[in-house]
């Protein structure tokens, strides 16, 4: 059994992990840390979870007491999970305290399942945003097919800020893939009427739509959770699912193609995501624990 912590397990990413991992089929939490919440009741604090476990909130977490580190938010860890002798220890981390290290891997499953399967130890899981706009645009990047003309991203999401690090996140990834593509991304913010992220992207483009059909099928074939869809996708398909799906659609312009997309934050682009990585990361199979309905209609 793989043993887990969570660091920050009284925040909403946190409680969202608990309720995947104590589930989990190949996973025991040995510590949900929340010193200001020692020894109450996860399931009093985290309601969702009454009936599921008995685990209470500790101040007491020690880098032998698990295999795996979840970082939820930006609490001072009790230790350095970077200092020699924790090697043992692998690393997810929602909250950005990990920035600095440049040895983290980017936590965008499909874009670096190779790279976690193949000895990775910390992974940092980026805004839902940078994840749902890398996940969207990977088999165009991949094909060299960014770049040709600024590309119009209409969003509605939680937060409206068009400096905020997603960005980054998001350009850095796809240049990994397409290094010369510029970047040049005209953003259009919305606060999302739900709790979904969706996003509709106007990209220039000469290719046929038939050539970009078969580039996204042949890219997502083998991934588990991300999937085209004939429709525009609504909340209803993706909301409290590891759902990211996928719409191409042709512009009125001949020379433009629209790609909707849409996934859950909470859990495709946050909680969920990380358990993804932490399968990866220890050899298991990608869907392990995350096989999460979504509404049918």
């Amino acid at each position: 059994m793989i043993r887990a912590m969570i660091a920050g397990a009284d925040s909403p990413v946190g409680g969202e992990l608990i309720r995947l991992l104590v589930h989990h089929p190949d996973v025991v939490v040995t510590a949900a840390y929340a010193p200001e919440y020692t020894g109450i009741p996860v399931a009093t604090y985290h309601c969702g979870l009454a009936g599921d476990t008995d685990l209470c909130f500790t101040d007491i977490m020690a880098a032998n007491d698990g295999d795996v580190l979840f970082i939820a938010n930006d609490y001072t860890l009790p230790f350095d999970p970077w200092a020699p002798g924790t090697e043992h220890l692998r690393i997810i981390d929602l909250s950005g305290q990990s920035a600095c290290h440049t040895d983290m891997v980017p936590g965008i499953c499909e874009l670096n399942r190779k790279a976690m399967v193949r000895g990775a130890r910390m992974v940092r899981v980026p805004d839902a945003r940078a994840t749902l706009l890398v996940t969207t645009l990977m088999p165009l990047a991949k094909a060299q097919l960014l770049g040709k003309g600024c590309i119009k991203l209409q969003a509605a999401w939680g937060t409206t800020d068009a400096n905020a690090l997603w960005r980054t996140d998001a350009v850095e990834a796809l240049q990994t893939l397409q290094p010369e593509w510029d970047g040049a991304i005209e953003v259009s913010e919305s606060a999302s009427e739900n709790k979904t992220y969706g996003i509709t992207l106007t990209i220039p483009t000469d290719v046929a739509m038939t050539q970009i059909q078969s580039l996204y099928a042949d890219a997502f074939e083998d991934h588990n959770f991300t999937h085209m869809l004939p429709a525009v996708p609504t909340a209803p398909h993706v909301l409290n699912s590891m759902k990211c799906l996928i719409h191409l659609g042709e512009a009125e312009d001949s020379r433009a193609i629209i790609v909707s997309a849409m996934l859950d934050p909470v859990v495709k682009g946050g909680a969920g995501n990380a358990v993804h990585a932490m399968n990866l990361l220890f050899g298991l199979q990608e869907s392990t624990g995350l096989r999460l309905k979504a509404m049918a209609h």
